[in-house]
């Protein structure tokens, strides 16, 4: 089998490039390794919706319904991913790995052995490959869970968020959620919302912000008269990121009041925030954490329903519960660490799918460059003809269009030999 591109993971970025490429003439092929497309959305816990409104999270050319909300539920994510697919007619292979992989510079050409579950090996050629296997991890994360000691002599039970579903699921009735990100707000108050007595542990601040005020972000995208998405997309951009970084603290302070009342009684309740500077905006672009974006879990919170126990680390793990280096205790029958992913670089993503010689020949990025911007994502990685991406459903949809082009650009031969200079038709 021949194709121009194959891209590694049916995930947002993945659709989204192969989309960009096919609509461009470039034949793509895209592997991906669950049974189904979307099935990355579908394993996730149950009350996951996406933290921004409907209309920011469109990808190129097919929208969401409109039955969907204003914020999408993950499984009617998985849903609009796989009719994403079947609409576009992109060529997806399910279930399916790369075995090896090697790269002809000469010819400029990969040639990749795949493995599809219950069917013979195929080998593939393409020029480029696209590396798009998950959002912030890279794909080759595992879920990370601390090294606490006493965890043999806990009776109850310890699961990492990655495998939580549901509440409904738990028949416990003392629950405590280590971490103070996204999931963790969401499984706390998933919990607490189905009986349980719920502790949230925080072992740092979390910044926290509004839905209305990511509204106030997003106007381009939400309310009446608004411009299509490619142009909403075009001014919600128009600034470099270095520019935007620089105005962040203006930019939450001018929308302070709508958060005070929020941010007061979480407060009160002996939760932890950031200081201005270390805001909402800066950990959303720079940090990529530490931050959470409320949808109910901290009314849950002032009103006693969920109980925060802040600024203290976990010493070790009793029969009954778990012990904190001042000594006070918190009984639980169940422990969900929401503590993350490890973290994960390109060079090692490229070494995992391709092997140490390509990885080799690899930047070794992933970090911010010198324009704020993701290094080595939707762009030249070092290694010809490999390409990553990975984002939210913003990325996929914005990005795509430029590393799509890219690979156009080498396709018509429109670069230097450099391949640094574009050549004037």
């Amino acid at each position: 089998m021949e194709y121009t591109a194959v891209v590694v993971g049916a995930g947002q970025c993945g659709l989204s490039v192969a989309a960009r490429l096919e609509n461009l003439g470039i034949s793509t092929l895209v592997l991906e390794r669950s049974a189904a497309v979307g099935d990355s959305w579908r394993s996730r816990y149950e009350s996951l919706e996406t933290n921004t409104p409907r209309a920011y999270n469109h990808l190129p050319f097919v929208t969401f319904p409109e039955g969907c909300g204003k914020y999408v539920p993950c499984g009617d994510v998985a849903n609009y991913l796989e009719n994403y697919q079947r609409t576009l007619g992109l060529h997806v292979l399910t279930l399916a790995r790369i075995s090896a992989a090697s790269y002809d510079a000469s010819s400029s050409t990969w040639t990749l052995s795949i493995s599809v579950s219950g069917q013979a090996s195929i080998t593939v050629t393409a020029r480029h490959v696209i590396g798009a296997t998950g959002v912030g991890t890279m794909g080759g994360a595992l879920p990370f869970t601390p090294t606490i000691p006493g965890k043999n002599s806990f009776l109850g039970s310890i699961i990492h968020s990655s495998e939580y579903r549901s509440s409904s699921c738990v028949s416990t009735q003392k629950v405590v959620v280590v971490g103070a990100g996204c999931s963790a707000h969401d499984i706390a108050q998933d919990m607490a919302n189905h009986g349980c007595q719920t502790v949230l542990v925080q072992r740092s601040p979390t910044a926290v912000v509004s839905r209305q005020t990511i509204d106030r972000f997003l106007t381009g995208y939400i309310g009446q008269n608004v411009p299509p998405t490619e142009i909403a997309d075009r001014f919600y951009v128009a600034l470099p990121l270095s520019t935007l970084q620089n105005s962040q603290y203006n930019t939450m302070e001018i929308h302070a009041h709508i958060d005070q009342d929020l941010r007061e009684n979480l407060s009160r309740h002996g939760y932890l925030l950031p200081g201005p500077k270390d805001n909402f905006l800066h950990r959303l672009s720079v940090r990529r954490g530490g931050f959470y974006i409320d949808r109910g879990c901290a009314k849950l919170i002032t009103s006693g329903k969920i109980t925060v126990k802040s600024g203290h680390e976990i010493s070790h793990f009793s029969p009954s519960g778990l012990v904190f280096d001042d000594g006070s205790r918190v009984m639980a029958d169940l422990v969900i660490f929401a503590t993350g992913y490890s973290k994960t670089t390109i060079k090692q993503v490229a070494e995992s799918l391709f092997g140490p010689q390509v990885a080799d020949a690899v930047h070794d990025l992933g970090g911010w460059d010198k324009d704020c911007e993701l290094a080595g994502v939707w762009r030249p990685t070092g290694h010809n003809g490999l390409w990553f991406a990975e984002g939210d459903l913003f990325a996929a949809r914005f990005y795509s269009q430029f590393l799509a082009l890219q690979i156009m650009a080498r396709e018509m031969g429109l670069l230097s030999p450099d391949q640094r200079t574009y050549i004037p038709c």
